[in-house]
């Protein structure tokens, strides 16, 4: 029989989520989920307990989720902060779009092309600013002078913004 229960503990013994629930009564139960899925429910997440034919082995099967928004052919993994909200997600979307944090709400960039534009400019600016110093204004009696004051290369680098643990198209 498949019943609803209310998760109220959780902790792990011999490799094993053993959750204490809710249902007539306390009781405990493995957690049942999927290869390479490791998460814990909050307290008071309402559980789908299972018996099993072995006595002492009833499980979890998974949670009712009060936090759905994901629309047909959509994944969403989060995470929920003690009181039930939304604490971090990553939104898969049907439109081929990956949003990671708090929604649509900026861009993640090519490192690699990002780098390679900016070292363009950063040599135009170089470039320029060698032009510039080396220039001469001529003075009345044929005198030259440097311009008053030189202008400075830059040693811009932006190698420290890159995040080598995540990688994108």
């Amino acid at each position: 029989m498949i019943t609803f229960s209310i998760v109220k503990d959780i902790y792990i013994r011999k490799f094993r989520r053993i959750l204490k629930i809710q249902q007539y009564g306390a009781k405990t139960a493995d957690q049942v989920s999927s290869f390479g899925d490791d998460s814990a429910p909050i307290k008071d997440m309402i559980a789908i307990y299972a018996k099993t034919a072995e006595v002492g082995d009833d499980i979890i099967l998974g949670y009712l989720n009060k936090n759905q928004v994901s629309q047909p052919g959509e994944k969403r993994i989060f995470s929920l902060k003690e009181n039930g909200t939304v604490s971090f997600s990553v939104y898969l979307k049907k439109d081929g779009t990956c949003e990671i944090g708090d929604g649509a709400t900026d861009n993640a960039v090519r490192y690699s092309a990002l780098k390679t534009a900016f070292d363009e400019l950063k040599n135009n600016f170089n470039t320029f600013v060698s032009v510039y110093n080396a220039h001469v204004h001529i003075a009345a009696g044929a005198n030259t002078t440097p311009p008053g004051i030189q202008g400075q290369v830059s040693a811009a680098d932006i190698t420290g913004a890159k995040i080598d643990q995540i990688k994108i198209l």
